[in-house]
């Protein structure tokens, strides 16, 4: 078995733990997942203890403190959590709604500011979306 393959199988496994963290009960068809070129690539690690997710930043953001942003790291939302998020989506998510979505998923379950939050690069949120529209944090 090649590295890659080693990858992609550990990426499978971690993809079952993360759907029963998440409530979803067993992954029916790993392959159709949208989490698993993240997890394969290792941009997204699944923290068991803490049920949270971490997303590795293409750009790291950084600070005048001098430190960097490498990851962001997020759990599942509240239910209230779930009502701010989907405020002002009024039906459907679609163009700018979705990155208004996923900054707002970002602020409340990884804890980060607004201004931190809209530094984070446009692929990044492009790959966050679909993490928390496969997630079903924009609903089902």
């Amino acid at each position: 078995m090649s590295e890659q393959d080693d990858a992609l199988e550990q990426a499978k496994k971690v993809l079952a733990d993360v759907y029963a963290a998440f409530g979803f009960g067993p992954v029916v068809n790993a392959e159709k997942s949208g989490l698993l070129p993240y997890l394969s690539d290792g941009r997204l690690v699944f923290d068991p203890t803490k049920a949270t997710l971490e997303y590795k930043l293409s750009a790291p953001i950084e600070l005048k403190t001098e430190k960097t942003i490498d990851f962001v790291a997020f759990r599942e939302p509240t239910a209230l959590e779930v009502e701010y998020i989907r405020a002002d989506l009024a039906g459907s998510i679609s163009g700018g709604k979705i990155a208004s979505a996923t900054m707002r998923v970002l602020i409340k379950t990884g804890g980060l500011t607004v201004g931190l939050v809209e530094r984070i690069k446009a692929r990044d949120l492009d790959a966050l979306s679909n993490i928390f529209t496969e997630l079903g944090f924009f609903g089902r």
